[in-house]
């Protein structure tokens, strides 16, 4: 119907915001837009605050790192819970200390056929699980 092909296309961009958000603040280490984009009990989203909190603590920053989405779609869902399948890149990241020494690297990782579901929270989705 109308209203679940909206619904549908509304659960893909909330998706698309939390990743925005993401890597928004993987360059400015403020993690209140994604915390804003997350529901409370989205373990998945704690651990992507945690980190931001990790680096900011420690005063480091991150260079690369950035999280692409593709082939995304939703499947049927309710307000309650709408399913986004997809794939998601983060480019390969390298974290410096203060004195700009490198901590630690990553590779680039797709993760392929991830799974989010978003849920109506406050008036607008949020993102409720990541697997």
């Amino acid at each position: 119907t109308d209203a679940q092909a909206a619904l549908q296309a509304e659960a893909v961009e909330a998706v698309k915001l939390y990743y925005a958000a993401w890597n928004r603040a993987l360059v400015s280490r403020d993690g209140s837009e994604v915390r804003a984009m997350s529901m409370p009990g989205c373990e998945a989203c704690a651990m992507d605050l945690y980190d931001l909190a990790a680096f900011k603590a420690k005063n480091q920053t991150v260079h690369g790192g950035l999280i692409t989405l593709s082939n995304l779609r939703a499947l049927p869902g309710v307000a309650t819970g709408i399913p986004v399948e997809g794939d998601a890149t983060r480019a390969a990241a390298q974290v410096f200390s203060s004195n700009g020494t490198l901590v630690k690297s990553y590779a680039k990782d797709t993760a392929i056929n991830r799974l989010w579901v978003v849920a109506r929270s406050g008036g607008r989705l949020k993102v409720k699980g990541i697997s």
